[in-house]
């Protein structure tokens, strides 16, 4: 271990330090330093951080101390002053474009992904970092990557895009400041070799770090900043489910205008809804709608909603018996 960032963080900046600056693992420091060298070159580097099939464990606190050392040692080969800010820090891939193009070149950005990423989200969050890495690479940026998983990833990223991979683990009882660091050759034998059981002992790392208890921006920042981001995707998903089911009544509705020979019992199967539910879609959305009588749902009675409409068909699942159009659609064209 070797200490670095000495003016930056003096005593007192994290706890049990004895001595000001940080300790980063030289071996750690040493590939550091060869990104910082090497960026100006017209390069872009990419680091992974995942947290050995755990959650919790410091990984984002491992990631920003080498952040930070690296935006140090570049601008002091530069010249230049690339700081490394909670504006460094993005918590959705959807943000890393937006980012990217208003920090210095040479600059590291983390995109700091939640633990809690499930199966399609992960996928949704690839698809946004294929669009990143085709247009932003003459940025010059070298991207840390925190993610829940290192075989959840594409070859294409844990084999040829990414650099090196940092598995941050607990050892003893819960005891955080570890990680086993794999360059390419070792990336590649443990994503091969452990991807099918999602074994991290898989292969053997090139040595194994340690980092001390230390957020390197403003740690009540960094928390608010995660909040927001957590609440404000929360809306996102709201808003997503409220205007999927505005198309989805846009689409009854228009269904019904063209097809008016379906009854809207038959309509509301295929979308998942009862009958009274789609005649009240459709009689909001519809224009000059016309609707004959026997459409229209019948009083109320104390075991089901409509007199024709069993309690079994008011539950009916979401998947809809999409055969139910189909028959109509094939009478209506042997009819043509």
């Amino acid at each position: 271990m070797t200490k670095v960032c000495e003016k930056e963080y003096p005593m007192g900046a994290y706890p049990k330090q004895r001595s000001d600056g940080f300790y980063i693992t030289e071996a750690m420091k040493h590939g550091i330093d060869v990104l910082a060298k090497n960026i100006t070159k017209d390069m872009q580097f990419v680091g992974l951080y995942t947290g050995d099939g755990t959650v919790r464990n410091g990984k984002s606190t491992c990631a920003q101390q080498h952040a930070r050392y690296y935006s140090w040692k570049v601008s002091q080969l530069t010249g230049k002053d690339i700081p490394f800010t909670i504006d460094n820090i993005v918590f959705r891939a959807e943000k890393l474009m937006e980012k990217a193009h208003t920090l210095p070149r040479y600059s590291c950005i983390v995109l700091d992904e939640g633990d809690d990423l499930t199966g399609h989200h992960f996928s949704k969050v690839i698809q946004t970092l294929n669009k990143f890495f085709r247009k932003c690479g003459q940025l010059n940026l070298f991207i840390i990557l925190i993610l829940p998983d290192f075989f959840e990833l594409k070859p294409a990223y844990a084999l040829t895009r990414s650099n090196y991979l940092c598995n941050v683990k607990f050892v003893d009882e819960f005891t955080r400041g570890y990680f086993d660091f794999f360059g390419p050759s070792n990336k590649r034998k443990l994503f091969l070799n452990g991807k099918r059981w999602k074994d991290y002992g898989a292969a053997q790392p090139n040595y194994q770090g340690r980092f001390v208890p230390l957020y390197t921006v403003d740690e009540e920042a960094y928390r608010q900043a995660k909040l927001d981001d957590l609440n404000e995707s929360e809306d996102d998903e709201v808003s997503t489910k409220a205007q999927l089911k505005n198309y989805k009544i846009e689409l009854l509705t228009k269904m019904h205008e063209a097809f008016k020979d379906i009854p809207i019992a038959d309509l509301g199967k295929v979308f998942g809804m009862g009958r009274s539910t789609a005649f009240n879609y459709i009689k909001k959305n519809s224009e000059n709608l016309e609707i004959s009588k026997s459409e229209i749902p019948k009083n109320p009675h104390p075991e089901s909603k409509y007199n024709n409409i069993t309690i079994e068909e008011e539950k009916m699942s979401v998947q809809p018996p999409i055969n139910i159009l189909s028959k109509h659609l094939e009478v209506g064209l042997a009819n043509a």
